[in-house]
């Protein structure tokens, strides 16, 4: 099972013979299709020793069934912000960069979100669209200003340049190259299926941890533990 956002719930609905009440309608993107939609539920159980509701629902655009349940649910008791609700089978999840610190930039987090919602709602193509917006985002933030209007292959080099990670970013510009494979995933002549559209979510999300978030999670570490070891000390 997975956790998913409370607020989902648009509607409840009493359950027959019981005090209790239960999601009638969740919105949500469907595991299977990926599509955003809104589920309407039946079948529902209340386990009383555990507090727990659990119904299914199936998506009105694949036809699917998910099943979801909610925690914290108790005879003759208002609903409280205690409740957790859980779905199955567990949905594509990706980055949530809102949450990131201040070392992402706002640009990235809109093109990277944009693109995530894109995929979401079904339209693969403008994932594509998105995806490499979001990949010259991810590069062009990382040079200064002066290098910032070059192609998508010519930032990763240059980027390259400045940081440590030479490796897998020649790999990348390789890859980006127009007699190589990679570059097909972000041709906007061409039309994305799913799959193609989830891998390129995913190696922004790779992108973004690697460049972005990883260099701050090491910093971090190495300050608590240099932290540590002076407190040993006195």
């Amino acid at each position: 099972m997975k956790q998913i956002d409370v607020s989902g719930i648009r509607s409840w609905i009493e359950i027959p013979r019981t005090k209790v009440e239960g999601p009638n309608a969740i919105g949500r993107a469907c595991t299977f299709c990926a599509e955003q939609v809104v589920f309407t539920t039946s079948g529902h159980y209340f386990d009383q020793l555990r507090s727990v509701v659990s119904c299914s629902g199936s998506c009105p655009s694949c036809k699917n069934i998910t099943h979801f349940w909610v925690t914290e649910i108790k005879v003759d008791r208002p609903r409280t912000s205690a409740m957790e609700l859980y779905m199955r089978p567990i949905p594509e999840v990706f980055l949530d960069v809102t949450t990131f610190n201040t070392e992402v930039p706002d640009t990235l987090r809109r093109a990277f979100t944009a693109a995530v919602d894109a995929f979401y709602t079904g339209n693969f193509t403008a994932t594509a669209v998105l995806c490499r917006r979001t990949l010259e985002v991810i590069f062009s933030q990382l040079l200064p200003p002066d290098k910032r209007n070059l192609g998508l292959a010519e930032s990763i080099l240059e980027v390259e340049k400045h940081i440590a990670f030479a490796e897998p970013l020649s790999k990348l510009a390789e890859g980006l190259n127009s007699e190589n494979s990679l570059e097909a995933y972000f041709d906007m002549e061409l039309e994305p299926d799913q799959e193609k559209s989830r891998s390129m979510v995913k190696l922004l999300e790779s992108l973004v941890l690697y460049l972005y978030l990883l260099p701050g999670d090491i910093l971090a570490l190495e300050q608590e533990l240099t932290d540590g070891t002076s407190g040993d000390t006195q």
